[in-house]
């Protein structure tokens, strides 16, 4: 909807009663003669200069009249020319009238303006005198806050101490309820205040939006939750309509939970502020690492219809809450699973965004669970997320809540690991690390507190730009740059998850996951050498899960054409093989039964992936052999 905004001009005279004049005579007049001392003046030939009697108005839509005069004029030929001196820069209307106006459209608070009048005749005589209009500015301010539900120690929402919440951050407009314009607008501040400038005799709607939003110079940000079901309408609380007169207004706004104290049985107008809630935790956490941060526009996508169903996403059927590469969308359905008070989970998914948008990820996403063998960009990706709740929240236990009532859930504590779940491939071992790094408390082998600007710096740094894949072999590897100093304590920290980081490619890992084909983590290829055998195998599961692709690292070093085949060892293998240089998807090839596509390609390192298709969804084990030769 556009909106209008509508200035009434009315006026509000400043009378005449009081003057100081000073009077001056032109440079450029010649020095009179010497008069005779007996000579009477007449004093109508002296002009004098009355700019009104200091003044004070109560802001509102008319416009304020100054008020010039002198009573000495007489027939005289003068001019008038009002400037202002002190205060707020307004528009004088008529400057060089005696009786000009100005608008106080630019005034937002309480404060005097000084303005002077200098009368010149035509003699070229000027004198001048000023007056202070002090604007009165009436507000509608207070606190707004919404309805934040925490968890028991079992995970559930413990709706038996429901608090009340800051929404900070958060636009809030002052609506012109004559014409629904926009007459103000705000940011709630760090412990969710608003104050807003209102004209005398006017009516307002307040209006908070759930968005964050700061476009001017850096750090920059655009957060908005929106219901995905509702065509992307953006989530908003409404006041009622307040009327200003004499008074400023405190007005103080809760958005409610809806719950009854048995089921949500009013709007749950809380939902999408406690979601906007996390992202600002989330944001404020980048911004204390980087002042110079732009955060690219991010919707959020939260409604009560949104269900643990895959399928048509403007129809709630999110399947669960995720990241898409576009937006994020959070599970709404009550009594089944809503997320929108699991503060971890929302962290989690932003921090998805995070790498998409601000470092990168190399993860192929899928479904997964904490105890499983996973790709190892995969658990890159799930570890960062899960260690980024924690950091943010300086909680390190991720709480999701689920089920009827919202009265079951589960917790995962990062900063623990099971002996049983430790490599390279666990998002286990990777949220312990990163969030063992960060954090100020030192056991078992984590003896580091880092803080997080250092992760952070290898996150937009080298692990945007690495060669390899992203995994916490290229990101141990650099936090060991940017923290050389530390680089031994990091060592003894990833030895601990059973994890040796010697540089990007895990060259000198030994863990294999119990399954000597998966290692080397990257082979190596000549090219027009000998083929290299890979193996992908579904013993851990499906899709992306360790063992179901395996990755071949090679060098171009001479731009060209180059002929890349895979070959499976038995009949009805189907291999697929895709190629990717520092993330970026390059060339793929998956027809039926064996591969050979040729390619042209440029100067540079390359990572080569291989797999058996039916290892998509299913479970087979191909060897195969793979070879690269220049044409």
């Amino acid at each position: 909807m556009k909106y209008l905004k509508f200035l009434i001009i009315n006026t509000w005279m400043i009378a005449a009663v009081h003057t100081s004049c000073a009077r001056s005579k032109s440079s450029s007049e010649p020095a009179p003669a010497a008069e005779p001392t007996a000579t009477n003046e007449d004093p109508s030939s002296t002009i004098t200069a009355n700019a009104g009697a200091d003044t004070t108005v109560v802001l509102s839509n008319q416009s304020v009249t100054l008020s010039g005069v002198d009573s000495n004029i007489g027939s005289k030929s003068v001019t008038y020319a009002w400037v202002q001196t002190a205060g707020t820069s307004v528009q004088l209307n008529n400057a060089n009238s005696v009786s000009p106006t100005f608008a106080t459209t630019n005034i937002k608070a309480t404060e005097s303006l000084t303005f002077q009048l200098t009368i010149t005749d035509a003699d070229g005589v000027s004198v001048s005198d000023t007056v202070v209009v002090t604007i009165t500015v009436l507000t509608i301010s207070g606190t707004i806050t919404y309805d934040l539900i925490n968890h028991t120690n079992a995970s559930a929402l413990d709706y038996s101490n429901i608090i009340q919440s800051a929404i900070r951050g958060a636009t809030v407009e002052l609506i012109d309820s004559s014409d629904s314009s926009i007459a103000e607008t705000t940011s709630s501040d760090a412990s969710g205040n608003y104050s807003l400038p209102a004209y005398t005799g006017k009516s307002y709607v307040i209006r908070v939006k759930a968005e964050l939003k700061k476009s001017d110079a850096a750090p920059t940000w655009d957060f908005t939750v929106v219901d995905n079901t509702s065509s992307q309408a953006l989530y908003v609380m409404d006041s009622a309509t307040q009327t200003v007169s004499a008074t400023a207004i405190t007005l103080n706004l809760n958005a409610s939970s809806g719950w009854n104290g048995s089921s949500y049985a009013a709007t749950r107008v809380a939902g999408p502020f406690a979601i906007l809630d996390s992202v600002y935790l989330a944001k404020e956490k980048i911004i204390s690492a980087d002042a110079d941060a732009v955060f690219p526009a991010l919707k959020l996508n939260w409604s009560i219809n949104n269900v643990a169903t895959s399928g048509d996403l403007s129809l709630g059927q999110i399947g669960t809450s995720m990241y898409n590469g576009t937006g994020v969308y959070i599970l709404g359905a009550a009594n089944s699973d809503t997320d929108e008070y699991d503060g971890h989970v929302i962290i989690h998914e932003w921090g998805h965004y995070f790498e998409n948008v601000l470092s990168r990820s190399d993860s192929i996403g899928g479904s997964h669970s904490i105890s499983q063998k996973l790709d190892l960009r995969v658990a890159m990706g799930e570890g960062f997320g899960n260690a980024l709740s924690g950091i943010v929240t300086d909680d390190s236990y991720y709480r999701d809540s689920s089920g009827n009532a919202q009265g079951s859930g589960f917790a995962i504590n990062v900063e623990t690991n099971p002996s049983s779940s430790t490599g390279w491939f666990s998002e286990y071992s990777v949220q312990s690390i990163l969030y063992d790094l960060y954090d100020s408390t030192n056991d078992g082998s984590d003896n580091l507190s880092l803080g997080f600007t250092p992760i952070y710096n290898a996150l937009v740094g080298s692990q945007k730009t690495t060669d390899a894949h992203t995994s916490i072999f290229s990101i141990a590897t650099y936090l060991k740059a940017v923290s050389p100093s530390n680089a031994s304590a990091i060592d003894t920290l990833l030895a601990s998850q059973n994890i040796i980081a010697t540089d990007e490619y895990g060259s000198t890992e030994t863990n294999n996951g119990g399954d000597a084909r998966n290692l080397p983590v990257y082979k190596t290829i000549t090219i027009g050498g000998s083929s290299v055998e890979l193996c992908s195998f579904a013993t851990n599961g499906s899709y992306n899960k360790l063992g179901n692709r395996q990755f071949i690292r090679f060098e171009i070093t001479s731009a060209g054409s180059y002929t890349f085949t895979a070959n499976g060892q038995v009949g009805g293998d189907n291999p697929a093989i895709y190629v990717r240089k520092q993330g970026a998807f390059v060339f793929g090839s998956s027809t039926a039964g064996n591969e050979s596509t040729t390619q042209n390609l440029a100067v540079g390192k390359y990572i080569l992936e291989a797999y058996e298709v039916t290892n998509i969804s299913g479970s087979r084990t191909t060897c195969m052999d793979v070879s690269i030769s220049a044409n």
